[in-house]
């Protein structure tokens, strides 16, 4: 072979080799840049999808635990081994209703550990797991698997400084029947009692020449002259009775509540009707909250005006007190806002969270000049005062408890019947635009409800101030 065949032989095989070596090291670069790109996208998968479960665990947990807290503060004999069951239900529950939205293909099973550290304090911590569509998985073992996350809600009370301003409405209204079948039993006494049953003395029936027995047994023919003994004696709770009963036992939650820091809560109370009184004074003595909740009751009523009361008598200038009693609700309003001090963010003493539970029956008298039987004016028109607490940054929770239509009553007639039953200008929007929002209002138009919502009011104020998300 001459040499120039040789030459020309040698390097074709040598481009022949040449070309085999960039193949295979194109090749190998191809797959490289496909296994750094697929580690980039696993890796954003995992943090994304990492990000979505920690969201929706975090969601999760707080539900759970305030769903759990609730459940412990509603009472009960089962309530601290139902916290456990309400706490998986929750949590699960808002996992489902947050999985879709995130983008997540799979709804995540929630798993939920709950312990209890006392009264109205418990830990909930929700586990989530997903597994994510990874690339290249059977090339990349350490990018394959589940991605889990957890959180935990810790309700830990007495943690902030809070105090609750209890304004309870002690007017006439509170002493109709608490519920619909107590309110027919009065309406079939001889007093056919089922508005403004308030009149201890016989005020009315004495000025009406009507007779009534002091005596108080259910056969009597003639109306009791003491409605509210009458009730008592024959076991009919009235409105009033339920507020006490669940004052009473708000009181004994507040005490658990307060086990361990009992100077961070400061309770009082004010009640109006005819006069405005503060029944309890600021105090974090769990005996003087109790001793003062556990005993409140219908203020007693006060004589009509009558010929012997007349203007120019001896009592003109005291006209305004005999009328059977008012509901003065504005001013009580007005009262509890000049009085109220150190409102802030719970973090110290002089800086306290502060609640204001407000019970009316939606109205507020005036006195009037008329010489008129009752001597009122009754409005709605209170809602100054409600704006003048709010803002001082005081939470405001309202509870209407409506009074029984009594279509046959003249006097219900005279001083209610021209109210809407809703929207504006009635007593149920006057109440609930008192409210810091619609959820801290309430209508408890019966005793289980009036029940209920002290209930709720209490759930609400542990939930805010000693709820804490931990991860």
């Amino acid at each position: 072979m001459s040499y120039l065949k040789k030459f020309f032989v040698g390097e074709i095989s040598f481009l022949k080799a040449r070309q085999g070596s960039v193949a295979i090291l194109a090749a190998a670069a191809m797959f490289t840049t496909m296994i750094g790109v697929s580690v980039a996208v696993n890796v954003g998968t995992i943090i994304n999808t990492k990000t979505r479960l920690q969201s929706i665990a975090d969601a999760a947990a707080l539900k759970a635990a305030k769903a759990a807290n609730e459940s412990l503060a509603s009472g009960g004999s089962n309530a601290a081994s139902n916290a456990q069951a309400v706490a998986e239900t929750v949590a699960q529950a808002t996992v489902n209703a947050n999985a879709a939205g995130a983008g997540l293909s799979d709804i995540p099973t929630a798993i939920v550990a709950y312990s209890s550290n006392g009264y109205y304090s418990s830990t909930v911590t929700v586990g989530l797991s997903s597994e994510p569509k990874f690339i290249l998985a059977n090339l990349l073992p350490a990018m394959s698997g589940s991605v889990s996350v957890s959180s935990t809600a810790s309700v830990t009370a007495g943690q902030s400084y809070v105090q609750i301003i209890f304004l309870v409405d002690v007017s006439n209204s509170m002493t109709v029947g608490g519920t619909q079948e107590v309110i027919n039993t009065l309406l079939n006494t001889p007093a056919q009692c089922a508005f403004a049953c308030h009149d201890t003395h016989g005020y009315y029936d004495s000025i009406k020449s009507i007779r009534c027995t002091t005596q108080t047994g259910s056969s009597q023919s003639l109306p009791a002259c003491n409605m509210r003994a009458y009730a008592q004696s024959n076991g009919l709770d009235l409105k009033i009775d339920y507020v006490r009963s669940a004052l009473a036992n708000l009181a004994s939650q507040i005490s658990d509540l307060s086990e361990n820091a009992s100077n961070h809560f400061l309770i009082s109370m004010i009640t109006f009707g005819t006069q405005i009184q503060q029944t309890l004074a600021p105090t974090s003595d769990q005996s003087s909250i109790s001793s003062a909740l556990s005993s409140v009751d219908a203020e007693d009523a006060t004589p009509y005006i009558n010929s012997h009361n007349s203007m120019s008598g001896m009592y003109g200038s005291q006209m305004d007190v005999y009328n059977g009693g008012y509901t003065k609700t504005a001013d009580a309003l007005n009262y509890v806002a000049s009085h109220l001090t150190n409102v802030g963010d719970g973090s110290s003493a002089d800086k306290m969270t502060t609640y204001v539970v407000f019970l009316s029956d939606g109205t507020s008298d005036t006195y009037i000049n008329n010489n008129a039987l009752a001597s009122r004016n009754v409005t709605t028109d209170f809602g100054s005062g409600c704006t003048t607490l709010k803002s001082m940054n005081a939470k405001v929770f309202s509870i209407w408890t409506p009074y029984y239509v009594d279509r046959s009553s003249a006097w219900f007639n005279q001083y209610l019947g021209s109210f809407p039953d809703s929207g504006a200008g009635s007593m149920e929007a006057a109440v609930q635009d008192c409210a810091t929002s619609d959820d801290y209002y309430f209508k408890a138009s019966d005793g289980d409800e009036i029940k209920q919502a002290f209930s709720s009011v209490f759930n609400k104020i542990v939930t805010d101030t000693s709820l804490r998300l931990t991860k």
